[in-house]
């Protein structure tokens, strides 16, 4: 009962807070590909990786936009339509890597581990002003797979370089979405209640297992694990003793890249 009270809050407060922003309108502008698509690592990721990097990486500009407007605070702008829109978002792909580490001792065991690293540059341009109101770089890691020795034992472990990519652009239009969305209409509480908090983003941009922080209002930050999700808010529940005491305070995603593994429902307390 609690969990759908907190929600049917959060749709409130969206309801409330979108009616002024329902007019405004973003133009994704065509990525740039700011690298050598010719010198791209062949050997792991393959030769599509080159016409997707020469073709500048459109299934992202797709996914960013696509994101974007899932969020409900921005709709694409019509590229036949008379009106200019509110926003427009241009970026660059600067980077679409491999790198290596691990160890060794002496006892014999050691690590060898390969992850994918892609980075992203953003700007966000006011039309009515022409000023660029947000710019970010955005790098996303997510690992490729590695080769672990003990005691005489090897294990190995790999992901398709085509997975590894979908997810590296997932993570990419994901952030670059959230920080266009919370600038047009910041990430906030729309109640707290004893341990739980309602937030008024839900998914896609907020996901099940997600973390966010909350300033106390004392000079601390409290933090949250997001345990229930719909596509108009978000219910999340106290990690640790510090709490959250108003709805203005000021809320923040954490960068979490094992988000995927982390606690998704209520914590119980045992008897």
């Amino acid at each position: 009962m609690l969990r759908a009270a907190a929600l049917v809050a959060a749709s409130v407060g969206l309801a409330m807070a979108s009616p002024a922003r329902a007019q405004a309108t973003i133009e994704v502008q065509p990525l740039r590909a700011e690298l050598d698509c010719s010198r791209l690592i062949v050997a792991y990721w393959g030769l599509w990786i080159i016409d997707e990097c020469r073709n500048n990486f459109q299934a992202l500009a797709a996914r960013v936009g696509s994101a974007i407007q899932e969020s409900g605070r921005l709709a694409l702008s019509n590229p036949r339509g008379r009106s200019a829109p509110s926003f427009r978002l241009s970026g660059a792909m600067t980077e679409l890597g491999v790198n290596r580490s691990g160890f060794s001792d002496s006892g014999g065991s050691a690590e060898d581990v390969s992850e994918a690293v892609g980075a992203f540059d953003f700007r966000l341009i006011d039309t009515r002003t022409g000023q660029v109101v947000l710019a970010r770089t955005v790098t996303r890691r997510v690992e490729i797979g590695g080769v672990t020795s003990a005691r005489g034992v090897t294990g190995y472990n790999s992901n398709d370089a085509q997975a590894v990519y979908t997810e590296i652009q997932r993570q990419i239009g994901l952030d670059v979405a959230r920080s266009v969305a919370f600038y047009v209409d910041p990430l906030r509480l729309t109640y707290v209640e004893g341990r739980d908090i309602g937030l008024n983003y839900g998914s896609p941009l907020i996901e099940m297992g997600s973390m966010v922080q909350v300033s106390s209002g004392r000079g601390r930050a409290a933090r949250y694990r997001v345990i229930d999700v719909t596509p108009t808010g978000a219910v999340a529940e106290a990690i640790g003793s510090e709490l959250a005491n108003d709805i203005g305070n000021a809320v923040n995603v954490v960068d979490d890249p094992d988000v995927q593994n982390g606690r998704r429902y209520r914590r119980v307390e045992l008897p």
